[in-house]
């Protein structure tokens, strides 16, 4: 019986009858893989919290990674964020020692592949710098510098850690970048060519630089022996033709032909510098011009003048026409720190609005204006635009829309260019006289503002009740104005709903806020609301009746009245003269129904169609 061999320490070599052993191996390995393969994972069939249990009794990280990598489904369950605790786990509990947070925008799973993958990390490297992380315990503090030393960070001096120095100047740069720069020299060097033709091209390229350089030195001589400018010699048709095209066939230009083109030349050097000339003006003037604007706005913002002109009226002041006209590259500098300045422009715009208002006075029917208090109605500010009027300072700061610039820059400002809004001064006077308001009071206009909502007016069917900042633009709709002053109390029981002054103006911007109110239906017409006798719902008058079951109920309750029925039965009181009773069928009477509601644009064609107004004003419609 033959005893059996004693293993020595040595590994016998691969022959071929052992090599064929270790593929058969490795092909049974991979069938027995395959079958595995084709199996179910109970590791699938485990919720989430068995499944991170398990893993949190794991010697380290790298069991983690390798679970992750086992299916699809485990590789999205333990990579989602919300699953990171089972990764910070194992990192803490490492059988090796604790592990260090990953770096900032690093994330567990992928710090863990990090440190436990293996491989090659880079062409220039033998084995990734972690191969043997976490091998066995004692080794733990070595690994653990020899990693922190491989961690890029910031060095203040120009050596690493563990490396001697070197006096040599070092390139360190990635194998791939190298090879592609070797490879690109050995391109450059395989495309042929000698010394003596690369020496030709730059002999060649040097005689054109020369000859280059010889005519821009010619013609600096040329401009400076003539008196020209250098730069409008070059430009001229001819001499600057003749240079482009001696330059590119690399000859020289001489004295002789520069003095058979010499006239020629003169003339067009002539032409360009007045033409330079100009547009330097023209250029100054357009700075001026853009200064005097400026400054305008500049007073208009201040608020210095209570009045003034237009922008082009105020170009035709005496001062500004001289400051325009001035020698200077910018005026910006004179007219804000000049007080001689100041002082003359603001006593030629007062000569200007004393001419000015004295000229509309005339206009108004008042041949000799002559105002001698500082506190006349006359530094009263008002605002008539919303009303289709202008008042002093409006027509000052007048100008005609909707004009062509030549026409803007011919127009003048004329007081026979306005004319009286008779409407709008005769329903004044008449709200004056009724009021008992000196109109040469200077608080008349706040009295009359702190009446509110006292001016009826007759003219229209039914009236509409206003206060006194509306009765000049509504006198634009009746060919005379009747107006009537009622009491606060009558007022208030015709205004169910309340009157807010600039409400139109309000709803008329661009804003998104403007649009979407506008949009919503809250806008009724008080015209149809104050009709005495609207298109009423009829009802039969046994409807109407009350049962015996409910008369002792109604007795003991007091009696409540629609407020749309007792503004009609108010109405029907006090303006007999405009109210008259339709007909309605036998055994009905008539209910007040509920106000119309549009949106703003709807009201707006409901007043033009319906009542006929064009224009419609604060005291036409109200918001609910």
């Amino acid at each position: 019986m033959a005893s059996k061999p004693r293993c020595s320490g040595k590994q016998p070599r691969l022959g071929q009858s052992q090599t064929s052993v270790v593929e058969a191996d490795s092909q049974l390995a991979s069938n027995v893989a395959g079958v595995f393969a084709q199996l179910d994972s109970y590791l699938d069939r485990l919720p989430l919290e068995l499944l991170s249990l398990i893993l949190s009794f794991v010697a380290s990280p790298k069991d983690v990674l390798a679970v992750a990598r086992c299916n699809k489904h485990l590789c999205a369950t333990l990579l989602n964020k919300a699953n990171a605790f089972v990764w910070r786990t194992a990192r803490k509990i490492c059988l090796s020692g604790q592990l260090q947070a990953p770096p900032p925008g690093w994330s567990e799973p992928a710090f863990a592949a990090f440190v436990f993958d293996g491989g090659f990390c880079e062409p220039v490297c033998q084995h990734t710098a972690a191969r043997d992380i976490l091998l066995s315990a004692p080794h733990y503090s070595v690994v653990r510098d020899f990693i922190m030393q491989c961690i890029p960070r910031l060095e203040e001096h120009d050596w690493v850690d563990g490396i001697s120095s070197s006096h040599q100047p070092e390139f360190v740069c990635r194998k791939s970048d190298w090879d592609g720069l070797i490879n690109e020299y050995n391109r450059i060097i395989r495309m042929g060519g000698t010394a003596y033709d690369f020496l030709t091209a730059c002999i060649d390229f040097y005689l054109a630089l020369l000859n280059k350089r010889a005519n821009i030195k010619q013609a600096i001589s040329f401009a400076k022996t003539e008196g020209w400018d250098v730069e409008n010699l070059l430009h001229t048709p001819t001499y600057g033709s003749m240079h482009r095209y001696r330059t590119n066939c690399l000859k020289a230009i001489t004295l002789g032909d520069f003095r058979l083109l010499r006239t020629r030349i003169a003339s067009e050097v002539f032409e360009i510098t007045e033409k330079r000339k100009r547009q330097l003006s023209e250029h100054a003037d357009q700075t001026r011009r853009a200064d005097i604007a400026r400054h305008y706005q500049r007073i208009k913002s201040a608020g210095t003048h209570a009045i003034l002109p237009t922008l082009l009226e105020f170009r035709r002041l005496p001062v500004i026409k001289l400051l325009q006209s001035k020698d200077a590259s910018s005026l910006e500098s004179e007219l804000k720190e000049s007080g001689l300045v100041a002082d003359l422009i603001r006593d030629d715009v007062k000569k200007w609005v004393e001419a000015a208002r004295g000229a509309l006075a005339k206009v108004l029917g008042y041949p000799v204006w002559q105002n001698l208090s500082k506190k006349g109605p006359a530094s009263v500010p008002r605002d008539y635009v919303e009303a289709g009027s202008l008042d002093f300072r409006g027509a000052c700061a007048h100008e005609c829309p909707n004009l062509t610039k030549e026409q803007k820059r011919n127009q003048v400002w004329s007081a026979e260019n306005f004319i009286p809004d008779r409407k709008g001064v005769d329903v004044l006077f008449q709200v004056l006289a009724l009021a008992g308001i000196n109109d040469e009071d200077p608080s008349a206009r706040h009295n009359l503002i702190a009446l509110g909502l006292c001016f009826l007016c007759k003219s229209c069917d039914p009236p509409i009740a206003m206060d006194c900042r509306r009765l000049a633009g509504h006198s634009k709709r009746h060919d005379a104005m009747q107006v009537y002053l009622i009491t606060a109390a009558e007022a208030d029981s015709m205004m169910k709903y309340p009157y807010a002054h600039g409400s139109r103006k309000k709803l008329v911007g661009f804003s998104q806020q403007e649009k979407k109110t506008r949009s919503t239906k809250n806008f009724g017409c008080r015209h149809c609301l104050q009709t005495p006798v609207r298109q009423q719902e009829q009802v039969p008058i046994q409807e109407l009746v009350p049962s015996p079951k409910k008369v002792a109920v109604q007795e003991q309750a007091p009696q409540e009245q629609d407020p749309l029925q007792e503004q009609v039965s108010l109405q029907e009181q006090t303006l007999a003269n405009t109210s008259h009773t339709p007909k309605r069928a036998a055994g009905t009477r008539t209910v007040a129904a509920k106000p119309r509601l549009f949106i703003f644009d709807g009201l707006i064609s409901h007043l033009k169609e319906k009542h006929g107004i064009e224009a419609m004003g604060d005291e036409d419609f109200f918001q609910v």
